[in-house]
């Protein structure tokens, strides 16, 4: 859970101790198996790799070859759209992540209440 920020950690901290304790455990793993799969990219970090890889290619002979000379503009380009398809990744992940939290939630509380509704 290196990438979660705090502030998440906190509010999973607080729904788990909300849960009766036969749940907790069950909560715990589920979060912490999603949350592990969880990447979280950004779009300036590989628009600057790709400036990066364009800089070299620029200082090689290829605009001799290819004809084009703008090598750092198209790998900043091409490395910012494959950060921004990432980050639509990441995103989706955080709202499966969310929905997953509130599913586990429910049938955690709906197990709670059938165990309460059992007669002793």
């Amino acid at each position: 859970m290196k990438n979660v920020p705090t502030s998440m950690k906190k509010l999973l901290l607080k729904l788990r101790e909300r849960l009766p304790e036969s749940c907790r455990e069950r909560f715990v793993e589920i979060i912490s198996e999603e949350i592990g799969k969880l990447e979280m990219e950004n779009t300036l970090k590989y628009a600057l790799i790709g400036a990066a890889i364009g800089a070299i290619f620029e200082i090689l002979p290829l605009d001799s070859v290819t004809g084009i000379d703008d090598w750092v503009e198209i790998g900043a380009a091409l490395g910012a759209w494959a950060g921004f398809a990432l980050d639509w990744k990441a995103r989706e992940e955080r709202q499966q992540t969310k929905d997953l939290i509130l599913r586990t939630l429910k049938e955690a509380m709906e197990v709670e209440d059938e165990a309460l509704q059992i007669p002793a």
